[in-house]
């Protein structure tokens, strides 16, 4: 099962990573491969504005950003210039990626805030198809349906307050179950990282807490009316716990990203 994504950072800023293109069509293609006989994106046209601006007030002559998409999810940066040369060469790639569907390459699309104006040929090709399209921005999935009739699946809406992990999610189910296909959620297409490297990476603070202890003995032997022990407990009890915890969530589950490290830090 292969899957294209169309689409753009969005119109708002409420959300997380909404910028970061590469790393939301990865995280979006490692959940893909989860699902029993997919092969995750094959193809993918994705513009951003520099700087994390907003499409709601973009002008033609603001930066933006087009990414692409091929084979094994291999993402490049295609172009960078004014909004409007980055819109023509987005169409070209729309009616290439239109072509794949007619011919039956891709079982599945992802819209993220699509123009539908600029991506017409792949919506109009999905729906004489009738392939299983998810995705999220309401208003153009909105626009989208009742323009071209694509067969919307899953719970495609908008995407404010989201990550780019629970939008891969979400995006992943909607197609899995379309197709009728499990779905491994909690299973890991990489290697879990091996305890001694976790170990290795949290070195530096025990040294750093280590020689902090040292000195603070020092200070408290030389009987100086200050506050050596409180550090000293301090140190002992919470630094290097909590040190240990983060380090070994965001190893452990780097997808979530701050997510995962404000939830160590407080469990610790």
């Amino acid at each position: 099962m292969s899957v294209a994504v169309i689409g753009s950072s969005g119109g708002g800023t409420a959300t997380l990573g909404h910028t970061e293109a590469a790393e939301l069509l990865r995280t979006i293609h490692e959940e893909l491969r989860k699902v029993e006989d997919a092969v995750g994106i094959t193809n993918a046209i994705f513009v951003s504005l520099h700087g994390g601006k907003g499409f709601d007030s973009a002008s033609d002559t603001d930066t933006a950003m087009l990414y692409s998409a091929k084979g094994d999810c291999s993402v490049e940066l295609m172009k960078t210039g004014m909004l409007k040369d980055v819109n023509k060469r987005c169409v070209e790639l729309d009616q290439e990626l239109a072509k794949r569907i007619s011919d039956g390459e891709i079982q599945g699309l992802i819209c993220i805030s699509c123009d539908v104006d600029l991506h017409a040929s792949t919506l109009r090709a999905a729906a004489a198809t009738k392939i299983p399209v998810t995705g999220s921005g309401g208003t153009s999935l909105s626009a989208a349906s009742s323009r071209f009739g694509i067969q919307l699946v899953g719970n495609a809406g908008g995407s404010v307050a989201t990550t780019s992990y629970t939008r891969a999610v979400s995006y992943t189910y909607a197609l899995a179950t379309a197709w009728m296909k499990k779905y491994h959620a909690l299973s890991s297409t990489g290697q879990k990282p091996q305890v001694t490297s976790v170990l290795c990476a949290c070195l530096p603070a025990f040294w750093a807490v280590a020689l902090t202890c040292r000195v603070l003995k020092l200070l408290m032997r030389s009987n100086l009316n200050w506050w050596p022990e409180s550090c000293l407990f301090l140190l002992q009890t919470h630094a290097l716990p909590t040190v240990c915890s983060v380090i070994t969530a965001t190893s452990l589950a780097p997808q979530h990203g701050s997510t995962v490290s404000m939830s160590s830090a407080i469990a610790s």
